[in-house]
């Protein structure tokens, strides 16, 4: 953290990836940060929405239509870890992720 807080700029080994499998704020359940670039998406991974957040820090604007490959291959990383994580998951003990009338799985 000390190269953050001294306004050093930090390089990730790998971007990052989050779920919240027990989210109240659907539809956004899943994201992943590379780089500039931040992707939001529902459980089932539709619909999605991009960041440019240098350019966005508050997020308002929802560029995926203008980044289609970027979004599919954002997406498409997503799609694996949460996979991953599932079964991980499924082996660990831990419980299931709450399903809810909204989400399309």
């Amino acid at each position: 953290m000390l190269p953050v807080f001294s306004g050093q700029s930090v390089t990730r080994p790998h971007p990052l990836y989050w779920q919240y499998d027990f989210a109240l704020n659907e539809p956004h359940q899943l994201a992943r940060r590379d780089g500039p670039w931040k992707l939001l998406a529902s459980a089932s991974l539709d619909p999605v929405e991009l960041y440019h957040l240098p350019s966005d820090v508050a997020e308002k604007q929802n560029v995926a239509a203008q980044h289609p490959d970027r979004v599919k291959a954002m997406t498409a990383t997503m799609r694996r870890l949460r996979t991953e994580i599932a079964a991980e998951g499924a082996q660990s003990g831990n419980p299931p992720a709450r399903q809810t009338a909204a989400r399309k799985e």
